[in-house]
């Protein structure tokens, strides 16, 4: 045989042994269970093979405080660790009681604060306030009653203001509205804004305005027929200025008219 077909031979010989090693030291995987390293340049294929991981993973129950997974970046020996976020906390169910035993107020927690609706009762178990919370803070609009299931209060959260209008829980009519600072520096829910009275008929009682808490501006304030009783301004909660008082018919009254400083009548 002629020497460059022997060299033909055993190259083939050789070519066809490394074969068979390679099929016996590296056996094709199934379709099913073969999973290729993610191609940095074929984000497509990287998307199928974390789809792949995380399906043979959520069939495996882990308690820990916070579950990782490991995720190959690249096909190198070096690879990065990726933290995968915890599960999103899920609603809690409770119920508070009175201390005869009868229920108090219900409604689910998110993440340990009031989240959702919640339902207050009295210790009669009557119906006391109910309303919803985002988060831990008061959402929207609350309705209060007394104790014997009449309407004495709606109130509305909203932009860090709590507006309130209070009523006559025997004839319904709105006897003060008023509004609030929940977002006040103090941390108290003092006064800010309108504010308004009225008598029982639905008359205007009072009017004027608050901040910080305290009385500031123009205030009014009527007899219950209508008639004008006083008028006057306040500066951080006293009067200020010039102040005008009537009588109920209608005269002046001198002994309380006059001009105030720092809420002390100075001048008549």
């Amino acid at each position: 045989m002629r020497e460059i077909d022997k060299r033909l031979l055993v190259s083939a010989g050789v070519l066809a042994s490394a074969a068979a090693l390679g099929a016996i030291f590296s056996p094709q995987r199934s379709q099913s269970s073969a999973v290729s390293s993610p191609d940095p340049h074929n984000p497509a294929a990287a998307s199928k093979n974390d789809n792949f991981l995380q399906t043979e993973l959520s069939g495996i129950d882990f308690e820990m405080e916070r579950s990782a997974v490991l995720r190959p970046e690249s096909s190198t020996a070096a690879t990065n660790l990726e933290l995968l976020p915890d599960a999103a906390p899920q609603p809690v169910e409770v119920t508070e009681r009175h201390a005869d035993g009868s229920i108090k107020a219900q409604g689910q927690t998110l993440d340990g604060k009031p989240h959702g609706r919640w339902t207050h009762y009295h210790e009669n178990g009557g119906l006391h306030q109910y309303g919803s919370f985002d988060k831990g803070e008061p959402l929207g609009t609350w309705y209060k009653y007394d104790k014997n299931g009449l309407l004495d209060m709606e109130y509305t959260f909203e932009d860090g203001k709590f507006k309130a209008t209070l009523f006559d829980p025997l004839t319904g009519q709105v006897i003060k509205t008023e509004s609030r600072d929940t977002a006040d520096p103090s941390g108290q829910d003092k006064l800010s804004g309108p504010q308004e009275e009225f008598y029982s008929d639905g008359n205007i009682k009072a009017q004027g305005k608050y901040v910080s808490g305290n009385k500031d501006g123009v205030w009014s304030t009527w007899y219950e027929d209508g008639a004008l009783k006083s008028q006057g301004v306040f500066q951080a909660g006293e009067k200020t200025g010039y102040w005008s008082f009537w009588n109920s018919d209608g005269s002046l009254n001198g002994e309380h008219s006059g001009w105030y400083n720092n809420g002390q009548i100075s001048s008549h």
